[in-house]
């Protein structure tokens, strides 16, 4: 076992903390890594995986810089990454593992094995603050080509804005990769990986060719695909990187993928309640959606149940107006209650009153037909008279029995006896 040390840097998270002064031992070239100069995303939700075949991994120092934070270190086997002493562990040779570039057909291949472990490019001053464990069965550390990164089926988040990129961006070029990033190998295709958590990290990457398009990833070999979704989740989650919306998005789709409610609230650590509340963002039609996805920390669960309930009474349109003024007059959810209910309340009162006018006072029913008289005076008639010889005779005398009932001009004007206003053709 082979170890290297290299002085400790302030955390870049804490307020106030400096991007640690570049190595004076100078930049080690990469001789596996491939610079790829990518375009920026625009509101990216799954990027394209940039017409890679897959044949090009290089493997190189385990040293990162801080970007968005996750929990390595946290897991149970990681517990003694919390040393203070700057101090990397690597394995022996055959478990650094790196794939060779093309023509050598996935063979492993040793990381090398002496330079200085802090080193600068041209954008980044690359430090790692904590001792890496000893790669076992279930993981090993490697540097990875950002490309060869996949999104996963089911992403913990949906949105990656391009301020939120960008700041991620910054945070790394400034004071390094702070953790790795979880990925899995990814079994439908050779020599590349599907994310489990740290997506954000590979599009400012990507979008800002970061130290050379290289990431310091911990890869999991003992994990689904799905399993690797719910990790993420899980580092998302106590970190605050998801939006509500995100969270519904996620439930949801496991939803439509067979999973039922009560495993996903039991999964999620939600209440089966609560999962009414994110279940509502997938109501929501897009003029209200739209809002949301431009402004999703001001939407939250609570505010997307009440506003799924007025669109559904009282229309998109009113759903999509209360939701522009709640988010353009910066207004609190208890007055977005206040409005939905009341609303709905106005609404109620109104159907109400059109219900009492509907009510059925008076119907008979007979074989061949039936009689309803309503309270509002309308009266509904639907006979099949048996012996077709006699309609003549039944109409003359229905018309001789309405001139007792109705006004004058209100009578029919003359036209044939057969004749049927238009719109009121029979079925």
């Amino acid at each position: 076992m082979k170890r290297r040390k290299f002085a400790p840097v302030p955390d870049p998270q804490e307020a106030g903390a400096a991007a640690p002064p570049p190595s004076s031992a100078g930049s080690r070239p990469n001789k596996l890594a491939v610079p790829m100069l990518l375009p920026s995303f625009s509101n990216a939700k799954r990027a394209d995986e940039a017409g890679q075949d897959g044949s090009t991994v290089q493997g190189s120092d385990p040293s990162v810089s801080p970007g968005e934070p996750s929990l390595v270190g946290t897991e149970p086997h990681d517990s003694h990454l919390q040393s203070a002493t700057a101090q990397i562990t690597l394995a022996t040779t055959e478990q650094e593992v790196g794939h060779v570039e093309q023509g050598r057909s996935d063979a492993e291949v040793p990381l090398p094995q002496a330079s200085a472990v802090e080193h600068s490019s041209t954008d980044t001053v690359q430090t790692y603050r904590h001792p890496l464990p000893t790669p076992t069965q279930d993981f090993y550390f490697v540097e990875l080509d950002a490309t060869l990164i996949d999104q996963n089926s089911h992403p913990p988040r949906s949105l990656y804005l391009d301020d939120g990129i960008r700041v991620i961006a910054d945070s790394m070029r400034a004071d390094g990769q702070r953790d790795a990033i979880h990925v899995i190998p990814n079994p439908a295709k050779p020599n590349r990986y599907i994310i489990g958590d740290g997506w954000t990290r590979v599009l400012a990457t990507r979008s800002y060719n970061l130290n050379n398009g290289v990431l310091l990833a911990k890869v999991h070999t003992n994990l689904s695909e799905e399993q690797a979704s719910w990790l993420g989740y899980s580092q998302n989650k106590d970190r605050n990187g998801a939006t509500d919306y995100d969270l519904g998005v996620y439930y949801q789709g496991w939803n439509a993928s067979g999973m039922d409610w009560e495993e996903i609230a039991t999964r999620a650590g939600v209440s089966k309640a609560q999962m009414a509340y994110y279940a509502a963002f997938s109501k929501l039609e897009s003029d209200v959606l739209s809002l949301v996805k431009a402004t999703p920390q001001r939407f939250s669960a609570n505010v997307a149940y009440h506003l799924s309930r007025l669109q559904a009474q009282a229309g998109v349109s009113v759903a999509a107006n209360l939701a522009n003024k709640f988010l353009t007059n910066e207004q609190t959810i208890k007055w977005l209650k206040e409005q939905v209910d009341d609303a709905l309340a106005k609404l109620g009162r109104q159907g109400r009153k059109r219900n009492d006018s509907n009510t059925v006072m008076f119907q008979r029913r007979f074989s061949v037909g039936h009689y309803r008289q309503r309270k509002n005076g309308q009266v509904e008639m639907a006979i099949q008279i048996p012996d077709t010889s006699r309609v003549a005779e039944f109409n003359q005398a229905i018309e001789s029995l309405l001139k007792q009932y109705l006004d004058p001009k209100d009578l029919p004007d003359g036209g044939p006896t057969g004749a049927t206003p238009p719109g009121d053709a029979p079925e």
